[in-house]
Protein backbone atom coordinates (compact mmCIF):
# COMPACT_ATOMS: atom_id res chain seq x y z
CA UNK A 1 0.00 0.00 0.00
CA UNK A 2 2.81 2.41 0.91
CA UNK A 3 4.63 1.65 -2.36
CA UNK A 4 1.48 2.28 -4.42
CA UNK A 5 0.87 5.58 -2.62
CA UNK A 6 4.49 6.61 -3.18
CA UNK A 7 4.31 5.79 -6.88
CA UNK A 8 1.04 7.73 -7.22
CA UNK A 9 2.58 10.73 -5.41
CA UNK A 10 5.61 10.72 -7.70
CA UNK A 11 3.36 10.44 -10.76
CA UNK A 12 1.22 13.40 -9.62
CA UNK A 13 4.28 15.54 -8.92
CA UNK A 14 5.69 14.66 -12.34
CA UNK A 15 2.36 15.46 -13.99
CA UNK A 16 2.20 18.84 -12.23
CA UNK A 17 5.77 19.66 -13.30
CA UNK A 18 4.86 18.79 -16.89
CA UNK A 19 1.85 21.14 -16.76
CA UNK A 20 4.05 23.92 -15.35
CA UNK A 21 6.54 23.45 -18.19
CA UNK A 22 3.66 23.50 -20.69
CA UNK A 23 2.55 26.89 -19.33
CA UNK A 24 6.11 28.28 -18.98
CA UNK A 25 6.85 31.42 -20.94
CA UNK A 26 9.77 31.07 -23.37
CA UNK A 27 12.76 33.12 -22.19
CA UNK A 28 12.76 35.28 -25.33
CA UNK A 29 9.11 36.33 -24.87
CA UNK A 30 8.99 39.86 -23.47
CA UNK A 31 5.80 41.62 -24.63
CA UNK A 32 2.08 41.00 -24.57
CA UNK A 33 1.97 40.89 -28.38
CA UNK A 34 4.65 38.17 -28.40
CA UNK A 35 2.63 36.39 -25.71
CA UNK A 36 -0.50 36.52 -27.88
CA UNK A 37 1.41 34.93 -30.75
CA UNK A 38 2.73 32.24 -28.42
CA UNK A 39 -0.62 31.44 -26.76
CA UNK A 40 -3.50 32.17 -29.10
CA UNK A 41 -5.96 30.49 -26.72
CA UNK A 42 -5.29 32.73 -23.69
CA UNK A 43 -8.11 34.83 -22.33
CA UNK A 44 -8.61 38.54 -22.70
CA UNK A 45 -6.33 41.10 -21.07
CA UNK A 46 -7.69 42.33 -17.76
CA UNK A 47 -6.67 45.87 -16.84
CA UNK A 48 -5.97 46.29 -13.13
CA UNK A 49 -4.45 48.87 -10.82
CA UNK A 50 -2.25 47.80 -7.91
CA UNK A 51 -0.29 50.22 -5.74
CA UNK A 52 -1.18 53.11 -8.05
CA UNK A 53 0.31 51.35 -11.09
CA UNK A 54 -1.55 49.89 -14.04
CA UNK A 55 -1.05 46.29 -15.12
CA UNK A 56 -2.61 43.77 -17.46
CA UNK A 57 -3.30 40.20 -16.41
CA UNK A 58 -3.99 37.38 -18.82
CA UNK A 59 -5.20 34.01 -17.64
CA UNK A 60 -4.30 31.13 -19.90
CA UNK A 61 -2.98 27.63 -19.97
CA UNK A 62 -6.22 26.18 -18.68
CA UNK A 63 -5.73 23.68 -15.90
CA UNK A 64 -5.23 20.11 -17.00
CA UNK A 65 -6.47 17.33 -14.79
CA UNK A 66 -7.64 18.19 -11.27
CA UNK A 67 -4.10 18.91 -10.06
CA UNK A 68 -4.41 22.58 -10.96
CA UNK A 69 -7.39 24.47 -9.61
CA UNK A 70 -6.59 27.72 -11.43
CA UNK A 71 -5.27 28.55 -14.88
CA UNK A 72 -1.81 30.03 -15.35
CA UNK A 73 -1.50 33.79 -14.85
CA UNK A 74 0.65 36.23 -16.83
CA UNK A 75 1.33 39.76 -15.55
CA UNK A 76 2.29 42.64 -17.85
CA UNK A 77 3.14 46.23 -16.92
CA UNK A 78 1.43 49.27 -18.47
CA UNK A 79 3.91 49.22 -21.37
CA UNK A 80 2.92 45.64 -22.19
CA UNK A 81 6.15 44.09 -20.94
CA UNK A 82 6.02 40.74 -19.14
CA UNK A 83 6.63 41.23 -15.42
CA UNK A 84 5.88 37.77 -14.04
CA UNK A 85 3.94 34.61 -14.56
CA UNK A 86 2.66 31.80 -12.40
CA UNK A 87 1.77 28.27 -13.54
CA UNK A 88 -1.27 28.48 -11.26
CA UNK A 89 -2.71 31.93 -10.60
CA UNK A 90 -3.92 31.18 -7.13
CA UNK A 91 -4.09 33.19 -3.97
CA UNK A 92 -1.04 31.56 -2.39
CA UNK A 93 1.86 32.87 -4.47
CA UNK A 94 3.71 36.17 -4.25
CA UNK A 95 1.59 37.67 -7.05
CA UNK A 96 -1.72 36.84 -5.36
CA UNK A 97 -2.63 40.52 -5.09
CA UNK A 98 -2.54 40.80 -8.90
CA UNK A 99 -4.44 37.56 -9.56
CA UNK A 100 -7.10 38.43 -6.98
CA UNK A 101 -7.56 41.94 -8.39
CA UNK A 102 -7.92 40.52 -11.91
CA UNK A 103 -10.52 38.02 -10.67
CA UNK A 104 -12.38 40.86 -8.92
CA UNK A 105 -12.48 42.80 -12.20
CA UNK A 106 -13.69 39.70 -14.09
CA UNK A 107 -16.44 39.12 -11.53
CA UNK A 108 -17.58 42.70 -11.94
CA UNK A 109 -17.65 42.43 -15.75
CA UNK A 110 -19.35 39.05 -15.91
CA UNK A 111 -21.65 39.42 -12.94
CA UNK A 112 -20.16 36.27 -11.44
CA UNK A 113 -17.09 34.07 -11.30
CA UNK A 114 -15.80 32.86 -14.69
CA UNK A 115 -16.16 29.11 -15.26
CA UNK A 116 -12.42 28.38 -15.03
CA UNK A 117 -12.32 29.61 -11.43
CA UNK A 118 -15.38 27.81 -10.10
CA UNK A 119 -13.43 24.77 -8.94
CA UNK A 120 -10.92 26.86 -6.98
CA UNK A 121 -13.32 28.80 -4.82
Amino acid sequence: MFIAASILSIALISWEAMIDRFNAVPSNLKTISEFREWDETAGESIDISVGGKRYMVVFGGSPLFPIKEYPAGYLFNEKGMLVAWSPEASDVDKYSLYWNEARRVLIGKAGGMPEEFNSGL
